[in-house]
């Protein structure tokens, strides 16, 4: 499967529960210049981080599923340039990589395909105990190539609270090189 211009489709895992399968949704793309005989590798997708701790002290989060919601899964590859494009059409939704550091703080990731997510969108959702709870952006998200956008949210009587969010570049500390002179 490609686009017009042979480009390959990319498709994000829909379950990224697992480390294997999160690791698995990760794109990276090497590239070089001229004057540097090494390739420098990239992550060209966006990932998603959302911190949530728990006020109420009701719920368990050690026993919680966690998911982004219609979230576009798909990029047309271009390798010549280094660069993605989202395929707008192509929506899932998510299972996330969950991390219950105690019973009342936990943390979800997932990798997806970069896009803007319209001002007010259920973009997460969690059960935990049985109970379901849904967050809607109050803003449009934008979610960049080779970025992390960071949600830190609190569980209150009212449901899940936005605290604050930030968008950061993707940690680069494990990025591979490769010296192509060897």
């Amino acid at each position: 499967e490609s686009d017009l211009y042979g480009n390959p489709v990319f498709r994000v895992q829909s379950d990224q529960s697992e480390q294997s399968l999160f690791k698995a949704s990760d794109l990276m793309i090497g590239s070089t210049t001229a004057t540097n005989a090494r390739i420098e590798f990239h992550h060209v997708l966006a990932k998603v981080a959302i911190h949530v701790i728990d006020d109420t002290g009701r719920f368990d989060l050690q026993q919680v599923s966690a998911g982004l919601l219609s979230i576009n899964d798909a990029v047309y590859v271009n390798l010549q340039q280094a660069v993605v494009s989202t395929i707008a059409e192509e929506r899932t939704d998510i299972k996330m990589l969950t991390e219950a550091t105690t019973d009342w703080r936990m943390s979800a990731y997932a990798i997806v395909a970069p896009q803007t997510v319209a001002s007010g969108s259920l973009l997460f959702a969690v059960t935990v105990n049985g109970n379901s709870l849904a967050y809607a952006v109050p803003e449009n998200v934008v979610m960049e190539s080779g970025k992390t956008y960071t949600i830190n949210m609190r569980l209150t009587t009212d449901g899940l609270i936005s605290e604050s969010s930030y968008v950061t570049d993707w940690d680069y500390q494990n990025e591979e090189s490769i010296d192509v002179r060897q």
